[in-house]
């Protein structure tokens, strides 16, 4: 696989990071990934990105291909602020 998941993050956070969302107490990232764990586990870090930084997550923006820019192995970071400088929350944030 060549997401950013496998090309970018240590393999023992992601593997922790899986386990949650597959079985642990973040099992509810399963349904948000359309049942793949390593989608639902990026956008999990899409979410805490948009949260840290202006307190939403990708479901107060408008449509936006998630799918897409995790297939293409962006980063949860790069996403989230791409997402953001395509909506209005991020215009009315100058961002």
């Amino acid at each position: 696989m060549t997401t950013w998941l496998f090309t970018s993050m240590d393999s023992d956070r992601r593997e922790r990071l899986i386990s949650q969302i597959s079985e642990g107490k973040l099992k509810a990232w399963l349904e948000v990934g359309g049942g793949d764990p390593y989608f639902g586990a990026w956008m999990y870090l899409v979410d805490l990105v948009l949260h840290r930084e202006v307190g939403i997550t990708h479901g107060d923006l408008a449509d936006f291909c998630w799918r897409d820019e995790y297939a293409a192995g962006t980063s949860p970071r790069d996403a989230a602020r791409d997402a953001l400088a395509g909506d209005d929350i991020g215009w009315l944030l100058g961002l």
